[in-house]
């Protein structure tokens, strides 16, 4: 059996071998061409060393990468990546390597090297370890993660051994650099099957956000839900469309519920702020796994405000003033599909949420809202002239201006001000 190899690979691997080393190309590109997926990594493996490599592709911009370990060159347009052997041959090299699928090696001479009955694998849709679970992430535990993306963007099955091991060894993740672990989770938070995953390595996030794992089993003892807060989750992330902002915040939002758990003398739950800790949590969190900074914001400002209801127009004013008018469609989403994750008798209630947001977005059309940064004072302004109830003041004022009883023009709206201090 062959593959096709562009241009860049053979004139590379050729440079190799015409020099007196031995080279085969390993990794994605034969895992991704004999899954018929995307081409999106180009590597060779070779006997000689970083700085023989750097040296015969002097003239193909060479640039060390992986702490020295590995050069990426430019050659016939893509970008290849060539490290020496892992070991003293390509048999040992592939030795080192993670998973079956991804111990396989090619060169145009000798054709396929596979140890470990890859191809075989990768024919039966089978996703395993070339060796015991437990020395496959204890060489590197970032392969926990990995093993889940294979199994979801492959749509792979994950053979039980290194499932177990997964499970097992779930708290080996600890030792990964957490700027790691986004591009590991982000294609399964992606996927059409995110709940399903969540569910099923849910040792491993619960690693991941540790205040995730006091949601299993927690009961809410309330009619508007059926479900503990973990299931419940799962069930609003089954209700989100496949986006990442809105699928960490379904994951997120109800996070730090069992500790603003209190049951009333009516038998009960109760969650009081548990917006206001959960929003300050994935905030945390987010930021330690290296998202965005404008996106974590966003998450953060959705999952604060994910339990206000709006009932009717002047709720809707009010919500606007504060949460302003971008992401509002991420607002109604995460509403949605909070209530489709609640009680199953009781989902007429999205029909309510559809209203009101047909309402809001005919009420940002007609100009009767404001955000609170479009007025020409702040909360700042009126705290400074030390007047009791400022938040009540610049919402009255917000009213003001609506209903055109006063001008929003900041002299003015100073000069207000100061008359009710008198």
């Amino acid at each position: 059996m062959e593959i096709e190899l562009n241009k860049g690979l053979i004139k590379s691997i050729s440079i190799l071998e015409e020099n007196g080393y031995k080279a085969y190309i390993v990794g994605g590109f034969i895992r991704n061409k004999l899954l018929n997926f995307d081409i999106v990594d180009y590597d060779i493996t070779t006997s000689a060393s970083i700085d023989e490599i750097i040296n015969l592709f002097k003239d193909y911009n060479p640039k060390l990468y992986s702490h020295n370990q590995c050069v990426n060159i430019s050659n016939s347009g893509i970008h290849i990546e060539i490290s020496t052997f892992k070991g003293k041959n390509i048999q040992e090299d592939l030795s080192k390597r993670d998973f079956t699928i991804n111990s396989i090696a090619y060169s145009p001479k000798e054709g396929f090297i596979d140890p470990y009955n890859g191809i075989e694998d990768i024919k039966n849709k089978i996703l395993k370890s070339n060796k015991s679970s437990y020395e496959c992430f204890k060489d590197n535990p970032i392969r926990l993660l990995r093993a889940m993306r294979f199994e979801c963007i492959y749509n792979l099955n994950i053979d039980e051994n290194l499932y177990d091991g997964i499970i097992k060894y779930s708290n080996m993740i600890n030792d990964i650099h957490p700027m790691k672990i986004q591009k590991e989770i982000n294609p399964i938070l992606i996927s059409n099957k995110c709940s399903y995953f969540v569910n099923k390595y849910k040792e491993i996030f619960f690693e991941l956000f540790p205040k995730l794992k006091d949601t299993y089993g927690f009961l809410q003892h309330s009619k508007w839900h059926k479900y503990d807060v973990f299931t419940h989750t799962l069930k609003v992330i089954e209700a989100t469309k496949e986006n990442l902002e809105i699928r960490l915040v379904a994951l997120l939002h109800d996070v730090c519920k069992p500790e603003c758990f209190y049951l009333g003398k009516d038998g009960k739950g109760h969650f009081p702020k548990h917006p206001v800790f959960g929003s300050k949590y994935a905030k945390e969190m987010l930021l330690k796994y290296s998202y965005n900074k404008i996106m974590v914001d966003r998450i953060s400002k959705l999952i604060l405000f994910h339990d206000e209801r709006l009932e009717c127009e002047k709720d809707i004013i009010k919500f606007i003033f504060k949460f302003g008018y971008e992401d509002l469609d991420l607002y109604f989403d995460i509403q949605r599909a909070d209530i489709l994750g609640q009680n199953p008798d009781l989902v007429d209630r999205v029909k309510e949420i559809d209203e009101m947001e047909k309402l809001t977005y005919q009420l940002i059309k007609e100009k009767k809202v404001l955000y609170h940064k479009e007025l020409q004072i702040s909360l700042a302004d009126i705290k400074a002239l030390g007047l009791i109830n400022s938040e009540k003041i610049f919402v009255n004022i917000l009213f003001l201006i609506l209903d055109n009883k006063i001008a929003n023009e900041r002299d003015v709206l100073l000069n207000f001000i100061a008359k009710l201090k008198n």
